[in-house]
């Protein structure tokens, strides 16, 4: 598979293409919750399950729909992303997983949404642990009361095994001012898809 590097701010997604869809870490209409197909993260009030919302069902359904059809696989690009969401107040049982929480962890932009680059600060301090489903392919931290779910190095490389698995045409992020000062999200993204 051919990579290319896109610089920020680049608006386009080609094949095996790594690009930055905005220049800021938040979308120009101020949304910072993506439209997920039952990503724990999707729901910003809770920790505890997988997205019901409606218009996350209906994104489902289209895209399974649209694969069905015959939607080109390589003009479908998966958006990952360099930042994780959190809350706080989590029960401390199951290392925070599936437990209810007070509301939004405390972060430097809008509550609940925070950079890679300051979660894995976090991780390095040694105040929160990092536990994985392998089964569900994600990550997440907990500190005993606040729970972030991200991706870091080693669900990129995850995502970038599905999406060549698949051969879906290659990944979008947002945003790369999220990702560490050596890149490390980045690197681990394009070694996957490109290596």
């Amino acid at each position: 598979m051919c990579c290319t590097w896109a610089t920020p701010g680049s608006r386009t997604a080609n094949r095996s293409t790594v690009t930055e869809p905005g220049t800021g870490p938040r979308s120009p209409n101020g949304t910072t919750s993506p439209t997920t197909c039952g990503s724990p993260g999707s729901r910003r009030n809770s920790p505890t399950g997988w997205s019901t919302r409606a218009s996350d069902t209906a994104a489902c359904a289209r895209r399974n729909r649209d694969w069905k059809a015959g939607a080109p696989r390589n003009k479908i690009v998966l958006g990952v992303p360099f930042y994780g969401h959190g809350w706080t107040g989590v029960t401390n049982q199951n290392h925070g997983l599936f437990q209810p929480s007070t509301g939004p962890a405390p972060s430097r932009f809008d509550a609940g949404t925070e950079d890679y680059k300051a979660l894995k600060d976090l991780v390095t301090a040694g105040t929160y642990k990092v536990y994985r489903d392998n089964t569900a392919g994600h990550a997440w931290i907990f500190d005993g009361t606040t729970f972030w779910t991200y991706d870091d190095p080693t669900e990129m490389r995850r995502k970038a095994r599905y999406i060549n698995d698949r051969g879906l045409g290659g990944a979008m992020i947002w945003s790369l001012d999220g990702d560490t000062s050596d890149g490390e999200l980045i690197s681990a993204l394009h070694d996957s898809l490109c290596g």
